[in-house]
């Protein structure tokens, strides 16, 4: 059984280009939050949250299950929109 072969600076390429969409939608979906009572600590963790869920979502749905050494992929995919947007949300709030 082959492995999967990946170049990491393609793979980074690819999440920043969706990390740049995602983040701006995620930022929206915190300001909604907050029109309901969030603030603070909430709003940061929500956005971690939001870029949890929105990063796996497109990854799961451009790419599917990952397979084998893609799992790091899958996290990098996860982590940096929710990394970025909890980013964005404290430099916009300080």
């Amino acid at each position: 059984m082959e492995q999967p072969v990946f170049e990491l600076g393609q793979v980074l390429t690819q999440i920043a280009g969706m990390t740049v969409l995602l983040v701006p939608i995620i930022m929206g979906l915190v300001e909604y939050a907050k029109k309901f009572g969030a603030s603070g600590q909430v709003c940061l963790i929500l956005s971690m949250a939001f870029g949890i869920l929105l990063g796996g979502g497109h990854y799961l749905a451009a790419y599917g299950v990952p397979a084998g050494g893609m799992w790091f992929v899958f996290v990098l995919a996860v982590l940096i929109p929710g990394m970025s947007a909890s980013g964005v949300y404290d430099v916009f709030k300080s």
